[in-house]
């Protein structure tokens, strides 16, 4: 939380998260805060390998918003451009 507080009072923008990294909840913490307008930041977030199909696209999503508490993301990456089974 302190380095993406530190980073935000740098100047950087883009936040790079992913559910796989486990950052997301703790940079959700940090954007709530306030210290910088949710227009000014560009969020990123990606879909792990299990999550290719359709109904793993919209779980992850949803999961990344609730943690991150945004309403959009403003990119979303295939995190690993090989699909796994869920079970896998």
């Amino acid at each position: 939380a302190n380095a993406l507080r530190a980073a935000l009072h740098a100047g950087f923008r883009h936040i790079d998260c992913a559910r796989f990294y486990g950052t997301e909840a703790i940079a959700g913490r940090v954007l709530a805060e306030g210290l910088v307008p949710r227009r000014e930041l560009f969020l990123t977030s990606k879909l792990w390998m299990t999550h290719h199909d359709d109904a793993g696209v919209a779980e992850s999503v949803n999961a990344s918003l609730a943690a991150l508490g945004l309403e959009y993301l403003d990119m979303l990456l295939i995190h690993w451009p090989v699909a796994w089974t869920r079970d896998s």
